[in-house]
């Protein structure tokens, strides 16, 4: 159970750090980077990782609560949905990069 929580708990920060407040600058900013070049430009960042490093540590805290209620609240809830999140919108992507791929 250890590993499923550690695994949850990065796919989950991963998630949140890359389309969270990435997403809100680009539109905030408009920036007019298109394509992959926002997502390598997101990753190579140091500022990403620290702040992925920081939403692991938040949810790995909140997956050894002692509380259940707290746990499931904090930990379990945040933990799927926002890595359901993510598998979605990266399914959506393959989708449409192998739908239009010889359009």
């Amino acid at each position: 159970m250890n590993y499923l929580k550690g695994a949850l708990s990065a796919i989950a920060a991963v998630t949140l750090v890359l389309l969270g407040p990435s997403a809100v600058m680009a539109i905030r900013y408009q920036e007019k980077v298109t394509g992959l070049a926002v997502l390598t430009s997101e990753l190579l960042s140091p500022v990403f990782w620290l702040s992925v490093l920081a939403v692991f540590g938040l949810f790995w805290m909140a997956g050894r609560l002692a509380n259940k209620f707290l746990r499931i609240l904090l930990f379990w809830i945040p933990a799927t949905s926002i890595s359901a999140i993510g598998c979605m919108v990266l399914t959506f992507i393959l989708y449409v990069i192998f739908r239009f791929h010889r359009a």
